[in-house]
C-alpha cells in the first residue's frame, strides 16, 4: 500500500489545486487527509496508523532508497485497500478522457490490485478450513489479479525510476497459494485447504509479547526455547496472581 500511495503522489493524485507544495511529505499529508475523510465517511477507524510521511512509510533516503512499507495491522491493511480502490475508481470516473494514458493505466492497476486484495483477504475469513471448488475459483482469480497488478506496478515504477513495489516474500507466498489452487482444480478435488490456516494474525499480540520477553533471556544453545517458555509462564503466573488479588479471588 505504501508504494501505491507514493506512486499516486508522484502523479499528483493527492493535489487539490494549483500553488500547493509538490514535496513528497506535503503530498503524504494531503493523502492522510483524504484517508481520514474516507474513514470518517465510512464509519471506519484505523487502529495502528496515525499519519503518512516518508519516515513512517520507511522510504529511506534519496541517496539510499528502500522499498517502502506501511507496517500496519491486518485490519488497517483492509482499510487502505478499500481507500485505494475508492480513490482509483473516483479518479477514473471523474476525469474520464482528460486523464493521461499513463495515469489512467496506473489507476486501473491500483484499482485491480486493491479489489483483488480485498476479495482474497475477506474471502478467506468468511470460510472454514476447507474451500469448495467455486470458492477456490474465486480466490484463485483474486490472487491472479492481485499478483498481476502488483507485478505490472513494479515494472511501471522501475520504468519511471521509482524504488517501489519490491518483490517481497509475501508476494512469493501468494503465488504458491495460486499454484496450490490451480493444482487442486486440475486434479478435480472437491475441497481445498484454505490459506487462512497459515495465518497467525489472531495471535500477533501474544507473539509480540513473547518476542519482547525473549530479548531479555540470555542465549544458551539447546536451552533458549525452554528458557523463553519458562519466563513466559512466570510472567503469566504473575499476571494471574495480580488479577486474582485485585478481585479477592484465589489463584
Amino acid at each position: 500500500m505504501a508504494s501505491a500511495l507514493l506512486l499516486l503522489a508522484a502523479y499528483g493524485v493527492w493535489d487539490l489545486g494549483e500553488g500547493e507544495s509538490t514535496s513528497q511529505d506535503s503530498r503524504m499529508k494531503r493523502a492522510w487527509s483524504h484517508f481520514s475523510l474516507f474513514c470518517t465517511a465510512e464509519g471506519l477507524s484505523p487502529s495502528g496508523i496515525r499519519s503518512f510521511s516518508r519516515s513512517k512509510l520507511h522510504c529511506g533516503t534519496k541517496t539510499n532508497p528502500t522499498f517502502p512499507f506501511v507496517g500496519c495491522k491486518g485490519s488497517d491493511t483492509v482499510l487502505l485497500l478499500k481507500f485505494l480502490s475508492f480513490v482509483a475508481t473516483m479518479r477514473l470516473a471523474d476525469a474520464g478522457p482528460a486523464l493521461s494514458e499513463r495515469l489512467s493505466k496506473l489507476l486501473l492497476l491500483v484499482q485491480m490490485g486493491a479489489r483483488a486484495g480485498l476479495s482474497f483477504t475477506q474471502g478467506i475469513y468468511v470460510h472454514g478450513i476447507w474451500l469448495e471448488r467455486s470458492c477456490v475459483i474465486h480466490l484463485r482469480r483474486a490472487l491472479r489479479d492481485f499478483t498481476s497488478a502488483y507485478s505490472q506496478l513494479a515494472f511501471f515504477s522501475l520504468a519511471e525510476g521509482h524504488t517501489l513495489f519490491g518483490m517481497v516474500p509475501k508476494l512469493h507466498a501468494l503465488c504458491h497459494f495460486k499454484k496450490d489452487f490451480e493444482d487442486s482444480l486440475k486434479r478435480g478435488k472437491a475441497l481445498a485447504i484454505s490459506p487462512g490456516v497459515y495465518d497467525c494474525a489472531m495471535g500477533e499480540d501474544y507473539i509480540g509479547k513473547i518476542a519482547k520477553l525473549s530479548r531479555r533471556v540470555a542465549y544458551k544453545r539447546g536451552h533458549f526455547e525452554r528458557s523463553i517458555l519458562r519466563v513466559a509462564l512466570v510472567k503469566a503466573k504473575s499476571v494471574l496472581n495480580k488479577f486474582c488479588k485485585d478481585r479477592g479471588l484465589k489463584a
